[in-house]
């Protein structure tokens, strides 16, 4: 009786199985959703590219049947784009096809010494440069003589601590929105390019940077206001707890321009 009861009861899973995948093969598509994150209105990859990775029909989804679109296949090939961190591909019982694809995080482009361009992502993994897309990130260049193709990640020390800078200025939104160029100069040290102030910042190495950018902000918050953001043409924040500035020349003549560069005014606290 027991044996009679165990095999009904098995009977049933199969049939059940059975049914299930018959609905499965004839669930046809209801909806389509695709959600890139983070949605900053920047896409490295756009809702059209996954479309495309579809297939050449890929508009066409509507009504077609869920297994053509062969969702797993489609994950897989959104997880192989070069700017896609993960993704999430699946279908639920009624049809509404779900994509949810993550982007990389690209903190920074990298002009090298060559002239050629690439991204630099938050993992310090380096990403194609294109012109389709214009990111609101900071520009190094100068002297970077690492290239794109050296490796997939940032290899070189210079290239590190420019990533280094990059995560810096990511934490911190009101330096990100200030400094817009980053230049390495022959001896690997750097020099902040700002938006805001007709003036360089020498940065140095890259030791003690939060100290360093610290003691720019308590110069831009006491001294800039009262004399002005273009008093300065140089802001030197590579001496041990000080702030050394250069005044502008403003007659134009080289030895004034000379004896300006000479005259530097210490406003360490």
């Amino acid at each position: 009786m027991q044996l009679i009861t165990a095999g009904t009861l098995l009977l049933a899973v199969l049939v059940g199985l059975i049914k299930a995948a018959g609905a499965e093969g004839r669930r046809t598509v209801k909806s389509l959703e695709i959600n890139i994150i983070p949605d900053t209105g920047l896409y490295f990859i756009t809702p059209n590219d996954v479309l495309q990775a579809m297939g050449p029909d890929g508009r066409a989804w509507q009504g077609k049947p869920v297994a053509s679109l062969h969702l797993e296949k489609l994950e897989t090939r959104l997880q192989e784009h070069p700017f896609v961190a993960a993704c999430d591909v699946h279908a639920d019982l009624s049809g509404n096809v779900r994509i949810k694809v993550e982007q990389k995080r690209v903190l920074m482009r990298i002009i090298n010494q060559g002239g050629s361009s690439y991204y630099l992502a938050a993992n310090g993994q380096k990403l194609p440069y294109s012109e389709q897309f214009s990111p609101n990130v900071p520009v190094a260049n100068g002297n970077i003589a690492e290239s794109y193709s050296d490796s997939s990640y940032a290899k070189t020390k210079t290239l590190q601590d420019l990533l280094r800078i990059a995560l810096f200025l990511e934490k911190n939104p009101i330096w990100a929105a200030q400094i817009e160029q980053v230049y390495v100069d022959n001896f690997s040290e750097f020099l902040l390019i700002p938006r805001v102030g007709n003036h360089s910042i020498v940065l140095g190495t890259c030791e003690e940077l939060e100290e360093k950018m610290e003691k720019l902000r308590l110069f831009y918050a006491k001294a800039l206001p009262s004399i002005g953001w273009d008093t300065y043409s140089k802001i030197n924040l590579s001496y041990r707890g000080q702030v050394v500035a250069t005044r502008r020349n403003t007659s134009g003549s080289d030895a004034e321009l000379n004896a300006a560069h000479n005259n530097e005014q210490n406003t360490g606290h």
